[in-house]
């Protein structure tokens, strides 16, 4: 069975805070797959075919006139945790298709900054462990997607609810890309 070795390393604050960050490096970029420890047949697979599960600044809608964009054109449905604002666009020439998200709490809910980074950190956590089947899509389709997630939870919700959410939002939005009806040919 294939099993991916991961190094923790902990590091502490120079200042002697207590504050632990816990970094996971996946030993040379590559799924280690052994029989055993000793002596056993080790195979490496090839990461260019395995999907990497990162959420890079390319991936986050960060630039004003996309935020503006986003909420001025987009269409939202609630999928409970979440509130999901979309917006497609046609790629045009020599780009690629491309998702980009934005995750919003509200100070309203949640008033105290760790409650709303804990919040934001649960989205784009569950997210990034389910885009590719959204990348796909975007692909196929030649389309930039960009989506705003943002929490509509009165309380700290758990990850299995965000998950659930995020689940039921990405069908609905794959549901929807397929209404818009372009395809490759269509272009």
């Amino acid at each position: 069975s294939s099993k991916q070795v991961y190094v923790l390393i902990s590091q502490r604050h120079l200042l002697g805070h207590l504050l632990w960050r816990w970094l996971w490096i996946s030993i040379s970029r590559r799924t280690i797959s052994s029989t055993s420890t000793r002596g056993g047949i080790i195979s490496v697979e090839d990461p260019i075919r395995s999907p990497r599960y990162t959420l890079s600044k390319e991936e986050r809608l960060h630039l004003k006139r996309d935020v503006d964009a986003l909420f001025a054109s987009g269409q939202a449905f609630i999928a409970y945790p979440l509130r999901v604002v979309y917006h497609f666009t046609p790629v045009a020439e020599g780009e690629e298709p491309s998702t980009a998200i934005l995750v919003v709490v509200a100070k309203k809910y949640f008033r105290r900054a760790n409650k709303r980074n804990r919040v934001k950190r649960l989205i784009r956590e569950s997210y990034r462990r389910r885009k590719h089947p959204l990348l796909a899509l975007a692909e196929e389709h030649r389309m930039h997607i960009h989506l705003g997630l943002l929490s509509v939870a009165k309380e700290l919700p758990k990850q299995t609810d965000v998950d659930r959410g995020m689940e039921k939002a990405l069908a609905r939005i794959a549901v929807e890309l397929e209404k818009t009806g372009t395809s490759p040919e269509g272009l």
